[in-house]
């Protein structure tokens, strides 16, 4: 009908068309590409003309007459478009906030259990049992199982102690009747003409000097263990090691080990004097009695940053690795070692690596059988 005005098309709104017989009878078109487009009834379809994308919607109203219905979605494009980079952009930043939350709120609620084991682990490296886990206001569960700790750590505390009271208590009162037997026994081998009884004399007297060492050791093992207070004064290590190895070499003179002593003799130390004697004297003695005939020994010292690095190596039978795990462990005696028949309290290790604790040191091992050991003391 011509009388039938046609459509206004709106830019941002939506515009209808109508067709008759699929031709093109009422309504304005924004472009003939969406004229020309096949009509297909119930389908929603698309189409970009330049810059400007259309969507299409056909629909029957009669038999014979079909609308078409058009609208501009350039700027729903547009902004989903903005909607989906501005998502791509939060998105991780959210992911990250959301999982850097979730991390805090997880760490504060895990901070007293790891409390607890930082505690726990702290008493068993540096065995200071008379260190207790600190307990929370709330009775709850962690706070029972603190509790529990802290009653089984109290129960080693107590057993230590006892046994520390009951070594230190045998060895004073053994101190004394050794003293007195070995005097007589000095005294009685004075005495001897006869070279047999004197020979079987020399062993009892060995003997007893064995049983003496033990005590000694003993009572200074005990002292160490409880953190007693020792003498400090200025020692100037080489002259206190050239003192060592001129005493020890005296003792193993039959096996005619070569030593070496290389080191700053201004290098000093703040000590005691017993205590870094016996430290040298049995890391030392254990390289020359455990070397081969006519091996040596080589002992160096020197100033490593703010630290004194004493080095100690020896060409001897060597430790296996299994040896060296155990061999500060108090009358531990490797199999090699007791093959030998060597007479040895096996606690000449532990005495260094316990002097070098009281000292805040570090002790490093490294070891080949059959070709020597190596010791570094970091002081």
């Amino acid at each position: 009908d011509d009388d039938v005005e046609p459509f206004i098309y709106a830019e941002d709104g939506a515009q209808f068309i109508f067709y008759v017989e699929d031709v093109l009878t009422y309504g304005t078109s924004p472009n003939d590409m969406i004229t020309q487009t096949p009509i297909r009834v119930g389908e929603t379809q698309r189409i970009e003309i330049g810059e400007t994308n259309y969507a299409m919607y056909d629909v029957y109203i009669s038999p014979s007459t079909t609308m078409r219905i058009i609208i501009n979605i350039s700027s729903v494009d547009t902004s989903v478009r903005q909607l989906l980079i501005t998502s791509l952009i939060l998105s991780p930043i959210i992911l990250i906030l959301v999982g850097f939350g979730g991390y805090l709120i997880l760490k504060k609620s895990f901070q007293p259990i790891n409390d607890v084991i930082q505690t726990t682990r702290h008493i068993k490296d540096t065995k200071q049992y008379h260190i207790r886990i600190p307990l929370r206001k709330n009775e709850d569960e962690l706070y029972h199982m603190s509790t529990m700790i802290n009653e089984m750590i109290a129960s080693t505390e107590d057993v230590l102690n006892r046994e520390k009271q009951f070594t230190s208590n045998v060895s004073h009162e053994l101190r004394t009747p050794l003293a007195v037997l070995k005097a007589q026994l000095e005294f009685l081998d004075d005495k001897l003409k006869t070279s047999e009884y004197k020979k079987d004399m020399q062993g009892i007297l060995k003997q007893m000097q064995y049983l003496e060492d033990m005590v000694k050791t003993i009572l200074m093992l005990t002292k160490l263990n409880e953190e007693k207070t020792f003498q400090v004064e200025t020692i100037s290590l080489v002259p206190l090691i050239e003192d060592v190895l001129d005493s020890l070499k005296e003792d193993y003179k039959e096996k005619h080990i070569q030593t070496n002593l290389e080191g700053d003799a201004s290098i000093a130390f703040e000590g005691d004097m017993m205590l870094l004697t016996s430290l040298f004297t049995n890391l030392i003695s254990n390289a020359m009695k455990y070397n081969k005939d006519k091996g040596s020994v080589e002992v160096s010292i020197a100033k490593v940053n703010d630290n004194i690095q004493i080095k100690v190596s020896d060409t001897g039978i060597g430790m296996s690795e299994d040896d060296l795990k155990h061999i500060i462990e108090p009358f531990y005696r490797s199999d090699t070692i007791r093959t030998q028949h060597e007479l040895s309290l096996g606690v000449g290790m532990t005495i260094v690596s316990n002097i070098i604790n009281y000292y805040k040191g570090k002790l490093e091992m490294t070891s080949t059988l059959g070709e020597g050991t190596t010791f570094i003391i970091t002081l």
